[in-house]
């Protein structure tokens, strides 16, 4: 269910995921433990090797800034792709959707230059999240609000480029289809085991993918 979360200001949405956070905080410190050995000896202490995780989807670790220009706490997105671990999250409370809010309207979290966007339940759960082929690409012009294409592992061994029938020999018959304007639609469940994905074609070109956990799956 799509619902207006505009009533919601960006403001307390932050507070209220300050209070939740777990920060990684990333300073030079001495190898003594609390003490700033390079300001006694005079010397700097060498920097700890990076440890950032990499994730796959347009997704990376977010330096946050400590109000003095530098970057001072990590979020670190958890590997996967975003429909594997946005699902079931509450983006009022948890972390990693803080780099997102900016993003936040009516219907959900919207990232148009990544290909998706997250669909969020009015308790602000993400129900569902939808991954996009480069629209520009397939014929349906360029606009601000026009997706590029997600760039991560689509479900199911799915490809762009990808027509209705090589779906299906994929994912084999579908649970239901259907026409949509332009182009065609079309239901798996089960898809890797629990996601029910909606898939829509435009014109036989692959447009766009909403996954969501199916109702006998465990998050």
């Amino acid at each position: 269910m799509q619902v207006d979360l505009r009533s919601r200001s960006a403001s307390a949405l932050r507070a209220a995921l300050a209070l939740t956070a777990t920060a990684v905080v990333v300073a030079g410190c001495s190898s003594g433990g609390g003490s700033d050995a390079s300001s006694a000896t005079g010397t700097q202490a060498s920097p700890a090797p990076s440890t950032e995780p990499q994730t796959s989807g347009g997704l990376s670790p977010t330096a946050e800034s400590s109000g003095s220009g530098t970057p001072s706490t990590v979020i670190a997105s958890p590997a996967g792709e975003v429909w594997e671990w946005a699902l079931g999250r509450n983006v009022f409370t948890d972390p990693l959707f803080r780099p997102y809010l900016d993003d936040l309207t009516g219907s959900g979290i919207h990232e148009f230059s990544r290909g998706w966007e997250a669909t969020v339940h009015s308790d602000g759960t993400v129900v569902a999240v939808n991954i996009y082929n480069d629209e520009a690409s397939i014929g349906l012009g360029q606009s601000s609000t026009s997706y590029s294409a997600y760039t991560g592992r689509l479900p199911g061994g799915l490809l762009w480029s990808d027509t209705a029938a090589e779906a299906g020999q994929k994912l084999g018959a579908p649970a239901a289809t259907g026409l949509a304007p332009g182009g065609s639609e079309a239901d798996w469940t089960g898809v890797e085991g629990q996601y029910t994905i909606h898939v829509y074609f435009s014109h036989d070109a692959l447009h766009n993918i909403i996954i969501s956990r199916s109702s006998n799956s465990t998050p």
